[in-house]
């Protein structure tokens, strides 16, 4: 997945690169987890969340993130099913 973030107000807030996993037992349902990335493309933060897609096509994410903390993005604490990516 990719992607780019957007504040209210229409500023730049950063770019999203990381990845999204269907759930083998839940179909429409999954996972995903990305970097947070500046305009330089250097990381700043994390993110992890769920996915649903809805019968009528539309669907949403739910997650969180979490800024740098001494040069190591932590993912957002999120209680997601690890086996989704594969772990």
């Amino acid at each position: 997945m990719f992607g780019k973030l957007i504040a209210p107000d229409g500023s730049f807030r950063g770019f999203v690169r990381g990845l999204w996993n269907p759930s083998d037992d839940s179909p429409g349902h999954g996972a995903f987890r990305a970097q947070w990335l500046d305009a330089e493309r250097e990381e700043i933060g994390g993110m992890r969340g769920v996915w649903e897609r809805r019968r009528d096509g539309r669907g949403f994410f739910h997650g969180a993130w979490a800024t740098s903390c001494g040069g190591q993005a932590e993912e957002g604490d999120v209680d997601i099913d690890p086996s989704v990516f594969g772990e």
